[in-house]
């Protein structure tokens, strides 16, 4: 998926793209998202990262997302899947994650 594929929804929060780095990437602050469009299966990766920009912890690498399937990083750095109609942060078991814990 290139940049200018990448629709962003997010609840208000500023994300920083950084377009030219080796591993381009979109930090996405606790407790917000983000939403991609396009086709087929997606892969992301994800990482903790430090106060300085620096990672301090890869959560997964290359995870795949199946189409029209969204996924949820928790406070534990487990990956689940959203809920089909759930609301944003709400896994397949129905636990909410995220601020209206």
């Amino acid at each position: 998926m290139q940049p200018e594929d990448m629709v962003a929804k997010t609840t208000g929060t500023k994300m920083n793209f950084k377009a030219n780095s080796p591993g381009s990437y979109i930090c996405i602050p606790p407790n917000q998202y983000l939403a991609f469009s396009g086709e087929g299966v997606k892969y992301a990766s994800v990482y903790l990262e430090g106060s300085s920009g620096e990672c301090v912890k890869t959560i997964v690498e290359n995870y795949s997302i199946p189409n029209n399937k969204s996924f949820i990083v928790t406070a534990n750095h487990e990956i689940k899947f959203q809920k089909d109609g759930g609301v944003i942060g709400e896994d397949e078991d129905s636990v909410r994650h995220g601020q209206q814990e």
